[in-house]
Parts: structure tokens; sequence; C-alpha cells
């Protein structure tokens, strides 16, 4: 049997310690298997378990597609299917060019990390993902956060810029608030200061919008944002995730984003997957009506029942329901699993301290009692989860 250094050890007391830590705090995290009707997923429009996607993943797969690319897009990974998508992608939502990458988190690394140099400045919301965060920490460029969602603190925040380019970061809906971003006022800023707009549409892409665009076509405003990311995992029930811009800047990506040169692409299935889930948004804009009556009813039949729990507003699919203490939040969590409903906590460092909340992800597929299950289920937790 090997032995185990005196090093391995010390770092084992470490992890062990540190985990430990985190169970103290009721911040621990642990995978399991998956019970109850789904309210944590982002499959808003119930794509992931459509029978016209999986026919059409079987109908590839039954003329001999392969299952894996088995290489980098640049070295010899690069199938029709994938040029195919990012043409289809590009035409859907009115840019010149789209570039596919294998996730959210891939793109924004890519973005951020290969388009901003060290004279440049990056300033995103206090809000903004982790994927961006991360990217923006990866970057050779001078980093800086501003209030979320305030017009006035992006300004100060960019006020004393005297040299290089900017780079402007933002979600057009937050994934842990389902709050939007007030994009028409980011987008006159940074037209009136020659500053270069990145909208991360990952939660409005297949939810707003003409037939799922996302929010920048809804506002009108492709033209004035250069660079925008719809990722493709959540409301359109594949994986990966596209960058659309300028033909420009998807050849720069090409060559200098290293989360695309250096990892397998994605199996040339999951574009076909993709254009299959663009086919029934550009025919069945009913789906997404359904989805956005379910949002209405849920948000109405809980504004007025819950007392001490506040729901952050919004028109999203993502209800986040603030409790503050991560205990009481966990409870809650136990409730509600305990009703049938797969409704999850959400903690620090996901959300700010002392934000603990619940959030709720609302889809098309769900039924009416379901709904109106879940909402009596959740004013039950409140009264019950009370300390």
């Amino acid at each position: 049997m090997p032995s185990v250094s005196v090093r391995d050890n010390s770092l084992a007391v470490r992890l062990e310690r540190e985990l430990e830590h985190l169970r103290n705090q009721s911040r621990y995290r642990a995978l399991r298997a998956n019970a109850g009707v789904d309210f944590t997923t982002n499959d808003y429009l119930g794509l992931a378990k459509s029978e016209e996607l999986r026919a059409r993943v079987v109908e590839y797969f039954s003329k001999g597609g392969r299952l894996s690319a088995s290489a980098s897009r640049l070295l010899r990974g690069n199938y029709p299917e994938h040029e195919q998508l990012e043409q289809r992608y590009a035409e859907f939502l009115g840019y010149e060019a789209a570039l596919l990458f294998n996730s959210g988190y891939d793109a924004n690394l890519a973005i951020l990390t290969a388009l901003p140099t060290r004279h440049d400045t990056i300033i995103m919301d206090s809000l903004a993902h982790a994927s961006i965060r991360e990217g923006a920490h990866a970057s050779l460029a001078t980093k800086r956060t501003f209030t979320h969602n305030s017009v006035k603190a992006l300004r100060k925040a960019s006020d004393d810029v005297m040299t290089g380019g900017v780079f402007v970061v933002v979600e057009s809906i937050y994934s842990m608030d389902g709050d939007e971003s007030p994009l028409r006022d980011i987008a006159e800023l940074c037209e009136e200061r020659g500053y270069t707009l990145i909208v991360d549409e990952a939660h409005s892409a297949g939810v707003f919008g003409r037939n799922g665009r996302g929010i920048v076509e809804e506002l009108g405003l492709t033209s004035r944002i250069p660079i925008s990311l719809h990722t493709c995992g959540k409301a359109l029930g594949a994986a990966g995730a596209v960058v659309a811009c300028s033909q420009t800047v998807k050849e720069y990506l090409i060559n200098k984003a290293r989360t695309f040169i250096y990892t397998t692409a994605l199996p040339p299935v999951i574009p076909v997957q993709i254009m299959a889930a663009l086919d029934i948004l550009e025919r069945e804009p009913s789906l997404l009506a359904t989805l956005h009556s379910n949002i209405g009813y849920l948000r109405n039949a809980l504004a007025g029942p819950l007392r001490r729990w506040r729901i952050i507003e919004g028109r999203s699919p993502i209800l986040a329901i603030v409790i503050g203490r991560e205990t009481e939040t966990l409870r809650a969590q136990a409730f509600l699993q305990s009703q049938g409903l797969d409704i999850r906590a959400v903690r620090p460092p996901s959300v700010p301290l002392n934000t603990s909340r619940l959030r709720v992800s609302i889809h098309a597929d769900h039924t009416m009692e379901e709904l109106q299950h879940a909402a009596v289920a959740l004013i039950q937790a409140e009264a019950a989860c009370a300390e």
C-alpha cells in the first residue's frame, strides 16, 4: 500500500477543517438525486423534455451522426453542424456573425480574456454572474464594479478612466434575482462615451423578445449592442452558448480565445438539437405566452400572502424569495421538498450576505395544479419556518 506523505495529510486536514466551517455556517453543499416537481432548473420552456428535439437527435444518429467532435474546432473538430448553427443563430438574432462555445461560462471567459487588453478597463454590475467575474479577474484589464442596475453608479465608476477602452458587462436578466437591467439607459451611456457594451442574455434567451430572441431584440437595441451572449442549455433545452457579434470579433475570438482554442468542441448533435429548438420557437409563439401567463399567476398569487419574506420584483421566470438567514432558508427548502416540490435554497457566496433565498424557476409546462400547489406550499412554508 503506497505511503501518504506529511504534505498530503496536511492538505486533508486543511480541507476537512474548511468543510466543517462550511457546515457550521449552513453553507455546505452536496449533490443529491432529483425529486419532486421541478421548480429549480432553467428549463423555462420545457424543451429539455421535448419529443421533437429527441426525435431530431434520433434522426441525426440514425443517419450516422458522430457521437463526439473528438478535437477542438481548429483541429478537425469543426463540423458542418457547428457552422450551420452559427449562421442560423446570427440570422435569428440579427447579428453579422455568431460563434459557438461549450458553455456560457466558457463564452464569458473567452470574451473578457481575449478582447480587453492591459490598457483597458472592465466595468461590471456588482451582481454579475460568477463567469463574468472570473473572466474579468483573469483579464489583464483594470477591473471595476458598479452598484447593481444603477446607471448613475456606472457613470461614476467610469468618470476617471482616462486611457484605453472601456468594456461594460451586464446581464439582461440576473440569474439569482430575476430582475432586469436598465439596458436602454446603459446603451445610451456607452454610446455617449464610446464604450463597448457586452450583454449576457443567458436568462432572457428563449424567454423574451420576438420568438425568444431576448431582451436586446425586444428593446430594439441589436444594432447598439456589439456583443451579446445566448446560452442554449436553459430555455433552449440543449447545451453550449452562442456569442453574437461582428465577423471581425468572431475571427478574433477564434484566434485568441483560449476557452475556444484549447478544448474539444461540442458534439455535432448539440447544434442539431439547438436548431430544432429554434424551429420550435419560430413556429410556436404560444409557448412563450404560456410561460408568461404562468409567471404572472405565481407572482400574483404570492404578492399579498407572503409577509416576512420578500419577493424581488420582475417579469422573468426567476422568482427570487429573499428570506435572509441561511438556517431559515434551509428549513424552508426542506419543508417544500417534503411537499413534493423541488425548490432549492441559494446561499452566500452565490448571493450577498444576509440575502439567502428560495429561487423558484417557473416553466411553460407547469400545470395550473402544480402552480397552485407551489403557491399554497410557499405560504405555508413562511409560517412553518419562522424562528
